[in-house]
């Protein structure tokens, strides 16, 4: 539960290294992450996660795949003779209603051509059947294939049953090589022809095998190879990844094959795809989510389950005696004759009728004495667990303890799945559509190259799991208070103060100052201070401004001709843009070079006979 309450209160961020540069579009595509991961995969993350933290916490070790799905749906266009005859005119063709109207259908074949161009996946009969509607009626149905969905999807995997990799890897980026299982139908499989670039004569001969599995799988016969289950219409598939040499150079290459029908009629490998993984990302499509380990491999990792064996019997062992003497109390042994044994054993029990011609030939022993053992051990075993797994204020659990524990808990689990938002975000930009970008965002989609997407952002994923403690919230909600004051000293004082509060909220002033809003603003002040200076009045210097932005906004004003010309002409002018050029450089010296000095030039180094007054919080 902790696990998922740090996942769905995560603040995920997109960092670029070209912060000033590339703020805004960070802004932007951190938006359109968020919404792609909590809204469009919302259905099947509240599957999936749990699943994947389960096997984690118990096992010790999990997977989190992370792909991109699509699927392909049929959809009916209308058409008409008149349609047709624009659309050749606009691409400079001939007119072809006149072919279309020919009595002798002498064009026919070279019209169904034509259609099939325009939908790849309509058959050669389907057309005929166009161009006999278009002539009766002049207008008709055209099939096109459009995307359903298009979107990544995780996918939780157990090692060995879902996924396997050599016994010593350590990081499963690492890895020699990955193969993951797959269950698909005839449906799926035959459409990934077009989707996927699968061979059709690969999806043919797996369709004849459908239901035929390796012995890898749990779910099958070891002595059919067939599948015990449901998934008797479903074809296997293995993803195979590993790491080979191209000119030199390792790349990750993915091979999809069917065990039953490794070879093909002739005795050749049969595979779906043999290629280089179409992913621009270059990575393994996994996240290795894993509680503890004693060694670096994975698979030597320890869950609860294991850890926690000798708690768990102890615990079982008195309950076990506890529901024992429930039952004794219920239901108590009966000493009676040899002959009557059989008969009462049969019959004794609630609400029975029994009956005996000598009574007192029945006798219940009196129950065995009983004292508070059993619980005062329990209670005794779980103090112990709740100190070993402090997720809760319990007794003799340190509450500071509890708050660490729940946040080194966040930043576990956080840490791991960084890279799966990473990977899902390299993943959008590869495959997401400009429809899909400009709906949500509202701006054309940046396009990149494959090295781009591999270095453009780097993902963070941050929670405050303390907040889930409520006298937790209401001290950081006084202490929000405390640090107002602190505003006007500075930004490196404000910072450290914040700092001290909470770091995040460090990291929210920065960002704040770097969101496009906030941008715009800087950049609309500092054109409204120029405006000033060409007016002849010098503008107040700004003490808690984006400076490198400031002076990238300078640069962007002095390009321009009449402000060149006039600060080369006029004298007064050049004066007050040099000092206030000058009054932003040295303040990004004091804040990047000189941290060490310890004040913030609240001073104005153009003008040093009449001092700043200092403010409370800088005299203190």
């Amino acid at each position: 539960m902790l696990s998922l309450a740090a996942f769905w209160s995560a603040k995920v961020q997109t960092k670029s290294p070209r912060t000033f540069v590339n703020a805004r579009e960070s802004a932007i595509t951190q938006k359109m992450l968020n919404w792609c991961v909590y809204t469009q995969m919302k259905r099947e993350l509240i599957r999936e996660l749990p699943l994947a933290f389960a096997w984690r916490w118990g096992g010790g070790l999990s997977f989190m795949g992370v792909k991109w799905e699509q699927v392909r749906e049929l959809a009916y266009v209308p058409i008409s003779t008149d349609m047709l005859s624009q659309l050749t005119q606009q691409l400079g063709l001939p007119d072809i209603t006149d072919k279309i109207m020919d009595p002798d259908k002498a064009f026919d074949d070279d019209l169904v051509t034509v259609f099939q161009a325009l939908s790849p996946v309509l058959p050669t009969g389907e057309a005929r059947k166009i161009l006999t509607s278009l002539r009766n009626t002049g207008q008709a149905q055209l099939p096109v294939t459009s995307l359903r969905v298009n979107k990544p999807k995780w996918t939780a995997l157990r090692p060995f049953v879902d996924i396997w990799f050599p016994s010593e890897t350590s990081d499963i980026q690492q890895s020699r090589w990955t193969a993951e299982r797959e269950l698909v139908s005839e449906a799926e499989l035959t459409d990934r022809i077009v989707t996927d670039g699968y061979d059709d004569r690969f999806v043919e001969e797996a369709v004849e095998h459908k239901g035929q599995f390796s012995s890898l799988s749990p779910m099958t016969d070891a002595n059919t190879l067939t599948t015990l289950g449901s998934n008797r219409d479903l074809i296997e598939l293995f993803h195979f990844r590993a790491h080979y040499l191209d000119m030199g150079v390792p790349c990750l290459y993915k091979t999809i094959f069917n065990l039953p029908m490794i070879t093909g009629d002739n005795g050749k490998p049969l595979y779906a795809v043999h290629r280089k993984d179409e992913y621009d990302h270059g990575q393994h499509p996994f996240i290795a989510l894993r509680r503890g380990n004693v060694y670096r491999p994975l698979l030597s990792s320890m869950g609860i389950a294991e850890e926690a064996y000798t708690d768990e019997m102890d615990i079982k062992k008195q309950q076990d005696g506890l529901n024992d003497r429930t039952d004794l109390i219920h239901q108590p042994p009966v000493i009676t004759t040899p002959l009557r044994g059989q008969a009462m054993s049969q019959s004794y029990g609630p609400r029975s009728v029994m009956t005996s011609l000598r009574p007192d030939a029945v006798v219940f022993p009196p129950l065995p004495p009983m004292d508070a053992t059993p619980v005062t051990v329990m209670q005794f075993v779980m103090m112990r667990l709740n100190r070993r797994y402090p997720t809760q204020n319990a007794e003799g659990v340190d509450p500071q303890l509890v708050s660490m524990y729940r946040q080194q808990l966040g930043i576990d689990i956080l840490g791991e799945l960084e890279l799966a938002f990473e990977q899902t975000l390299q993943l959008g930009d590869q495959y997401w559509t400009d429809q899909q970008w400009m709906a949500v965002t509202g701006q054309p989609k940046p396009q990149y190259s494959r090295s781009q997407i591999q270095g453009q952002y780097t993902v963070s994923a941050t929670t405050d799991m303390t907040l889930a403690d409520p006298n937790v919230a209401e001290m950081k909600l006084s202490n929000l208070a405390k640090l107002m004051p602190f505003k006007d000293a500075g930004g490196s004082i404000f910072s450290a103060a914040a700092n001290i509060v909470d770091p995040d909220l460090a990291d929210e002033f920065e960002q704040d100052q770097m969101s496009p809003t906030a941008m715009k603003k800087e950049k609309d002040d500092e054109y409204n201070a120029w405006g000033q200076i060409g007016g002849g009045i010098y503008p107040q210097p700004p003490m808690m401004a984006n400076n490198g932005l400031r002076l990238q906004t300078i640069k962007e004003i002095m390009s321009q001709p009449q402000v060149m010309q006039r600060y080369q002409q006029d004298e007064m002018f050049r004066k007050m843009a040099d000092t206030r050029i000058e009054f932003f450089q040295n303040q990004i010296q004091q804040f990047t070079q000189n941290p060490q000095i310890g004040r913030t030039l609240a001073t104005m180094p153009f003008n040093s006979a009449t001092p700043a007054p200092v403010t409370n919080a800088q005299a203190a």
